[in-house]
């Protein structure tokens, strides 16, 4: 195995940098654009899906592991990027929901219907 000199240790280290920093400038620039615009959360979790999808759907070229790890590099920092959308989740998950006569979190109906499709799912797997 060739021994790889420092300056080309420290391109790689600059060039995988600069990626992770792009994707997640991109994504905290993506989620402050969708607070100027009424609709622009559509836009935010559209892009996020969009770029998710590349990263997992599209086969690089040339897989090599340093391209390999620069698409992880990249889902990480688009994945990351969600921190500054971090206010908008908090005040969206305590969002109050009506059930019946109760009044509840948004996350508490989450965990409620999640724990009830668990349930279903684990009745049809015994039922047969």
């Amino acid at each position: 195995m060739a021994r790889v000199s420092k300056r080309l240790q420290m391109m790689r280290v600059v060039h995988f940098g600069s990626a992770y920093g792009f994707w997640f400038a991109l994504g905290v620039s993506a989620c402050h654009f969708s607070r100027l615009l009424v609709g622009g959360w559509i836009i935010y979790f559209a892009l996020k899906l969009s770029i998710a999808g590349w990263l997992l759907l599209i086969p690089p070229e040339d897989p090599t592991q340093e391209t390999l790890m620069l698409r992880r590099l990249s889902g990480l920092a688009m994945a990351l990027s969600v921190i500054a959308f971090w206010d908008i989740l908090v005040t969206a998950l305590s969002n109050p929901i009506t059930l019946g006569y109760w009044i509840l979190p948004t996350w508490q109906v989450g965990f409620l219907g999640l724990g009830v499709l668990v349930a279903m799912l684990l009745f049809l797997a015994f039922l047969k």
